[in-house]
């Protein structure tokens, strides 16, 4: 039978069957999928059967994503799946009919919807039985730890699904959602392009041909890609990153500055000075980190550390 976008539930990929008809009420699950690798589409239809086929009376399933667009399609894909599948079994009329914020059940489960936000802060007060997150490697710290207790008097569980963007953020620490990759409590599902009968080979050939290489690993074959950003991993760099500031400087010898201009974007200015020594060695002798420079304050550094070691070149690289 042919995909049709509409009735999705009459071609449901291995992978999907399993997790959608899961009878684990209590199970976290992991989903790092291709753009359109059909999470979405499996996710809404989990909610449902959870509803109906296994939660209780005052069990509610929550979608949330970063947008109320996102986080709406979901459960309008959930209506459509059940309009089909259970039609008798939703609450069409009065004050429990379905909105675009709820879908309500005659067995007193329903499927509540709501929009991330930038913190999770609108989250708060609710206690849910299985919160579904959408794009969950875009939202921010603030929002999982506004989410996560709801779970905890219910003895709820979150499915959480998306395609990578980063492990880290900017001070090197982890990511919920790469975390979450890593915990051993979670059920795993991974799903390339490649492996999506939906994306065919052509198309497939076509974007890589168009996408650079890092693009590409993340959309379509869901990598985590900062190891392919990066000439060096975090284990050499604390290997080898263990020199102290030295307090007398030997002008004999040649230094150089290397400047990471970022002015006033969301990066930082970083200004690094080497010194060269015997055998074509660098040693490096200063490292100073500063944010949301004019750039007469970075002039000005500059001027103060070839003061201080007499600078035989510099090397200046800005942002684009």
């Amino acid at each position: 039978m042919d995909y049709d976008i509409y009735r999705p539930w009459l071609t449901l990929d291995p992978w999907q069957k399993e997790y959608i008809f899961s009878k684990e009420t209590q199970q976290d699950n992991f989903l790092l999928t291709t753009r359109q690798g059909g999470k979405t589409t499996a996710m809404s239809m989990r909610a449902v059967e959870l509803c109906l086929k296994l939660f209780k009376k005052g069990d509610y399933v929550l979608i949330n994503s970063i947008t109320e667009k996102q986080a709406q399609h979901m459960l309008t894909k959930a209506l459509t799946y059940a309009k089909e599948k259970y039609f008798d079994e939703i609450i069409w009329s009065g004050k429990h009919k379905p909105t675009m914020h709820r879908l309500m059940f005659k067995n007193g489960t329903g499927i509540l919807c709501y929009a991330a936000g930038e913190t999770g802060q609108g989250q708060r007060g609710f206690t849910i039985k299985k919160v579904l997150i959408d794009e969950g490697s875009r939202m921010s710290e603030e929002y999982f730890e506004a989410t996560m207790p709801m779970l905890s008097v219910s003895k709820g569980s979150m499915d959480i699904a998306s395609t990578p963007a980063g492990k880290k953020h900017k001070d090197g620490s982890e990511k919920f959602f790469f975390k979450c990759s890593k915990d051993k409590g979670f059920k795993k599902y991974y799903i390339s392009a490649k492996d999506c009968p939906r994306h065919s080979k052509k198309f497939l050939k076509k974007q890589r041909g168009r996408m650079s290489k890092l693009a590409y690993a993340q959309e379509y074959e869901a990598i985590f890609t900062d190891e392919l950003k990066r000439l060096f991993d975090d284990d050499l760099i604390n290997e080898l990153c263990i020199l102290s500031r030295k307090e007398i400087i030997n002008k004999k010898n040649d230094h150089y500055l290397g400047v990471d201009i970022a002015g006033f974007g969301k990066d930082e200015n970083t200004f690094e000075v080497f010194e060269k020594l015997e055998k074509e060695k660098l040693e490096q002798m200063e490292n100073v980190i500063e944010k949301r420079n004019y750039t007469t304050e970075t002039t000005t550094r500059i001027t103060i550390l070839d003061k201080s070691y007499d600078l035989k070149r510099l090397e200046l690289m800005m942002e684009a």
